[in-house]
């Protein structure tokens, strides 16, 4: 531990990962230097919020569901933002239908796929089933207030721009990290942890290691919360153009999983019209956003491939994010529990 407390934890990556393992490190080590690396100009990765010009408002870079169940990013959002109730819509019946009628639609959005491997499936239903109400947190335009920037000051530094291109090695240690801005110096009691995306890490390393999914977020500017049955604010949609829809105060978001091909807004709105009962005179504001890598395909063979722990053959490498989590559902939760492992290894 005065070793450790000594040295530098160079972290890749400022996206939720990245972020919440300087915390822990600080935890641990209080007088550790942490230094972030981040390619984008601003922290949260995925997790992030930017605004909008074309809705003229804050929004999320996607909308992010958190179930009760999570306990690690429970603690991080805080308990009173889950009050949420999960309800499908049959867009055929136009009524709700129970979770258990909808599990094929619940399994899309949970894994991204159809397809998802029985150990993730498991996974996330062994908790999920057992409680007999589950309550929900989404996302809305204030996920980087309420999650990311709260841990940016366990960083010591910060340096934004920053695209890890390679690095370079002796004896299995890094001894180099390249950068496109420039290259960093490793010392023997520096520590490297990588919390990049996998499609970043793949770059890296030169090799195509995963399959992915895409999925795609429609945004509309409706200037205040529309109203669906029964009061509800988040909708699961079962046999219809989108997946999800939420409610909120300067926009209405939709995820569609498992995008095949960017989605005709139109087509999704007049979805939305439907639900509500109403006939729109016009369509408004959008903001598509379609992301082909934003997760790996969830199946069988990609899971395989994940990594088994958070050690790499690179002796002072070290592995977070959601995707390094093998059995693991690709989310918020996930990458958390990659900190905790980690934060054993170091």
């Amino acid at each position: 531990h005065i070793l450790a407390n000594k040295k530098t934890f160079h972290i890749i990556g400022a996206g939720i990962a990245g972020l919440y393992v300087a915390k822990r490190i600080k935890e641990k080590y209080p007088s550790a230097k942490v230094v972030i690396y981040e390619a984008a100009q601003k922290a949260g990765g995925r997790c992030g919020s930017s605004f909008s010009s074309k809705l003229g408002c804050q929004t999320d870079n996607a909308t992010h569901v958190i179930l009760s169940v999570n306990k690690l990013a429970r603690v991080l959002i805080g308990e009173n933002e889950f009050i949420h109730k999960i309800r499908f819509w049959n867009m055929d019946s136009q009524h709700y239908q129970s979770v258990i009628k909808s599990l094929p639609e619940a399994q899309l959005a949970a894994f991204n796929t159809s397809n998802a491997d029985w150990r993730i499936r498991l996974k996330l239903f062994e908790k999920v089933l057992l409680l007999p109400t589950l309550k929900a947190f989404y996302s809305q335009g204030k996920l980087y207030d309420t999650l990311c920037a709260p841990l940016l000051k366990y960083a010591d530094d910060i340096l934004f721009g920053y695209i890890w291109q390679g690095f370079e090695k002796e004896n299995n240690l890094i001894t180099k990290l390249i950068f496109n801005q420039q290259k960093i110096a490793i010392t023997s009691n520096d520590t490297i942890i990588s919390a990049v995306d996998s499609a970043a890490y793949e770059k890296v390393f030169a090799k195509k290691i995963f399959s992915y999914k895409a999925i795609a977020n429609v945004f509309f500017r409706t200037s205040m919360p529309l109203t669906f049955p029964l009061s509800q604010k988040m909708l699961g949609i079962c046999h219809g153009k989108s997946q999800w829809i939420f409610s909120g105060d300067n926009y209405t978001a939709v995820t569609i999983s498992d995008a095949r091909q960017k989605p005709d807004a139109r087509e999704i709105w007049y979805e939305i019209c439907r639900i509500r009962n109403y006939n729109s005179a016009f369509l408004p504001e959008t903001d598509i956003r379609f992301y082909p890598t934003s997760t790996i395909n969830q199946d069988a063979y990609n899971n395989r491939l994940r990594p088994r722990s958070a050690e790499t053959a690179l002796k002072n490498l070290f592995l977070c994010g959601d995707w390094t989590m093998k059995n693991h559902p690709c989310c918020i939760e996930s990458a958390l529990l990659s900190v905790e492992r980690l934060i054993k290894c170091i």
